[in-house]
């Protein structure tokens, strides 16, 4: 899976920052993939910067973003920045660079960066809003002329030696883990075939969005709330999604127990820090590097 950002900038006149990308020609939020060990919040002001010359810094994570499209699927960070710096200044990437009134968005511009910059700009505040992006026809016949026409132009012009080597951007790794708590407010652990508690949870599914499979990976019906931690491994495309969800649930499976948010089975492992995080009293998603 691939990993993204877009940063979305709102002007004092409450004007919206958008680029004109090169390939396409379409508007859109600036943003692109992450690198291998990269956090989001570096990642959204690292191209913020390369494509506006603006520096910016994230301050709030309003939506997550999942696009099922071929070879890879998508899964996109959408934060809210604010402006620390800088001037504008195109780029390669982006050769055109401005603020456009939010109520008039250019075009062309693709449907889910228009619902993208929409989600982030009305965003309340609070738990982060999940959403599942679709192509509509304009944005199908795009990408496919962007795939098999433009990128093979591209790669020609690198053959003579005109452009830069192309450097893919990595596929990720993700796995998922969901702190879920009853009315009482106890945590629900899994015992594995060691022995060891550890939280519901496991590698994502490239197909499925992470939010998905961290309700198929509960044995219970579970409520997802939040997003409360990301956490990446440093110097490599691994990264840990922690949900919280909540549950009416009363039947348990035999290798599943309750345990008190404040008394965590003393064989947790790893898990611990994340369950610390997730039942911490703010809402607002925390980001970690860890070492390998």
């Amino acid at each position: 899976m691939l990993i993204a950002t877009n940063g979305i900038l709102i002007s004092q006149k409450g004007d919206v920052l958008l680029i004109q990308r090169n390939d396409t020609r379409t508007f859109a939020p600036p943003g692109g993939t992450l690198e291998a060990g990269e956090l989001p919040t570096d990642g959204v002001a690292r191209e913020v910067r390369e494509e506006t010359g603006l520096i910016v810094m994230p301050v709030r994570l309003a939506a997550l973003s999942f696009l099922p499209i071929k070879p890879q699927p998508y899964f996109a960070f959408i934060f809210r920045c604010l402006m620390r710096g800088g001037e504008i200044q195109p780029s390669p990437e982006s050769p055109h660079v401005g603020f456009y009134p939010y109520d008039k968005l250019p075009r062309p511009m693709a449907a889910m960066h228009r619902r993208r910059i929409e989600t982030a700009v009305t965003h309340p505040g609070g738990p982060v809003i999940w959403q599942t992006d679709t192509l509509n026809w304009r944005d199908r016949l795009g990408h496919f002329l962007l795939n098999n026409v433009v990128y093979r132009y591209y790669a020609w012009q690198r053959q003579r030696g005109t452009r830069p080597p192309y450097q893919p951007p990595p596929t990720w790794q993700i796995t998922v883990y969901a702190v879920v708590q009853n009315p009482q407010g106890e945590v629900l652990w899994l015992k594995d075939a060691g022995d060891q508690w550890r939280l519901p949870g496991g590698p994502a599914n490239d197909q499925t969005p992470p939010w998905e499979t961290a309700v198929a990976l509960t044995p219970l019906p579970i409520r997802l709330t939040n997003l409360t931690g990301v956490y990446t491994a440093k110097n490599a495309a691994e990264m840990t999604l922690v949900f919280t969800a909540v549950t009416n649930q009363t039947t348990l499976p035999d290798s599943a127990l309750w345990f008190p948010s404040d008394q965590p089975p003393p064989t947790s492992a790893a898990q611990h820090q994340y369950r610390q995080d997730a039942l911490g009293p703010s809402e607002i998603t925390l980001f970690h590097s860890l070492h390998n």
